[in-house]
């Protein structure tokens, strides 16, 4: 809209205009034909938890799954894929969650 001239107060306000749209679903086709605004839209694909996870036999290296987001129909974005990018923190989270558990594990009863 903004390289066909439009201003920014009716950009604005065209992300509350309901518009028919599809949006992904849970559903056999994966999606739903339904009526919102823009603006809504993205509010709905927020709540949607994106992740991922790929397993490998680590004496073959054999990829024996790869899950690489919710439905690639929707969200064309690969979570596992190494070219990917993505913040680095987030890719510590998992080892850091599991030494506070075995941390926690480890401390005598009364000090948990």
């Amino acid at each position: 809209m903004k390289d066909d001239g439009v201003s920014e107060a009716d950009i604005r306000k065209a992300f509350h205009v309901k518009t028919p749209m599809k949006v992904f679903a849970w559903n056999a086709q994966r999606e739903i034909d339904t009526v919102m605004t823009p603006m809504d839209s993205i509010k709905y694909h927020r709540q949607m938890l994106q992740t991922s996870f790929m397993v490998m036999d680590p004496v073959t290296g054999e990829v024996k799954a790869w899950v690489g987001g919710i439905d690639f129909k929707t969200f064309k974005y690969d979570h596992v894929n190494i070219n990917t990018k993505r913040q680095v923190g987030s890719s510590i989270k998992p080892f850091l969650y599991c030494e506070a558990i075995e941390e926690e594990q480890a401390l005598p009863r009364k000090h948990r």
